[in-house]
């Protein structure tokens, strides 16, 4: 009698500490989403080989239409990293997953060639 007890309350006791199989899964973050988790960090300029004080550059995507942009760079005369450069730009992004900035009536387009947690890639086409 002990015996059955024993294994009827093991068997509650595991069914009651499962875990529930839930089919609903988590939705993937949208662009915009991931525009806004952070700073996105320069790691990679084209044919450009970055210094380390050039990768302390950064977007800033700090709400769903401000855009700061901060560079950094070596001074040529002390070596010494400094700000070379902070900009903010109103932004929208259209339906083809380009980043529409506007600055002082100057309008920029960025288009978004991978995005992730992690990743951003931008191009940009040169005109002219």
């Amino acid at each position: 009698m002990k015996k059955s007890i024993l294994i009827l309350a093991i068997v509650s006791f595991l069914t009651f500490s499962c875990s529930k199989d839930d089919d609903s899964s988590t939705p993937e973050p949208t662009t915009e989403e991931l525009l806004v988790s952070g700073k996105w960090y320069l790691e990679a300029l084209g044919t450009f080989t970055l210094t380390p004080c050039d990768k302390q550059s950064y977007f800033l995507f700090a709400d769903s239409t401000s855009l700061i942009v901060e560079l950094f760079g070596e001074n040529g005369a002390t070596a010494i990293c400094e700000q070379t450069g902070l900009s903010s730009y109103s932004y929208s992004i259209n339906s083809s997953n380009q980043i529409v900035t506007v600055r002082n009536g100057e309008i920029s387009i960025l288009t978004i060639e991978a995005i992730s947690s992690t990743n951003l890639q931008l191009s940009r086409e040169v005109s002219g």
